[in-house]
């Protein structure tokens, strides 16, 4: 299956199923001419698994072009492929199956404040953050859980990984599909 390009207002966005591709088959987001120096660190990518969705975007937020990334197990939803959103595909997320993963990759951007992030070692790991389940604070359905990482890259640079599981209660094996995807996210 090709990648299909959309183009929006803000952003220029990837979207392609990887199921059988090579590494060197996958779609990349070209650098385009208004980005800034979030592209000093690297810009997000998820070389996925067999089987995954990928999609890359810039989002203008602050007069800054933030690159995000996101990989999940099931394709994204049409209403979140219209206006990508660094929040990540909300709809997709919302709906997840129990099976489900969505793994929303942030940056790297300018910090907005000074929070006491650490630098960790790529590849991450999903034990390199928090892990939260059941009710908590923005959680978008009842059985959707969540994790994320923060960390300082380059030179004054955050990235957030936000990623989500469609259970509450998800299964050893699902936390390490979920570790292995996580692993093939790199700052190119």
């Amino acid at each position: 299956m090709r990648p299909v390009l959309v183009m929006l207002t803000s952003a220029l966005v990837v979207v392609a199923p990887l199921v059988a591709c090579s590494s060197a088959e996958q779609p990349r987001v070209e650098e385009t001419a208004t980005a800034t120096t979030s592209r000093d660190a690297g810009t997000p990518h998820f070389a996925v698994p067999e089987g995954w969705y990928a999609l890359e975007h810039l989002l203008d937020v602050r007069a800054e072009d933030i690159p995000v990334a996101w990989a999940s197990n099931v394709t994204f939803k049409s209403a979140d492929l219209a206006e990508p959103k660094a929040t990540g595909p909300t709809e997709t997320i919302r709906t997840l199956p129990s099976d489900g993963i969505v793994i929303v990759a942030v940056g790297p951007h300018a910090p907005a404040g000074s929070a006491p992030f650490p630098r960790l070692r790529f590849p991450l790991e999903l034990s390199d953050g928090r892990y939260l389940v059941e009710q908590y604070k923005g959680q978008p359905a009842p059985h959707v859980s969540f994790g994320y990482i923060d960390t300082w890259v380059g030179d004054e640079r955050v990235l957030n990984i936000h990623y989500y599981i469609g259970t509450n209660d998800p299964s050893a094996g699902l936390l390490a599909e979920a570790d292995r995807a996580l692993a093939t996210f790199s700052l190119d």
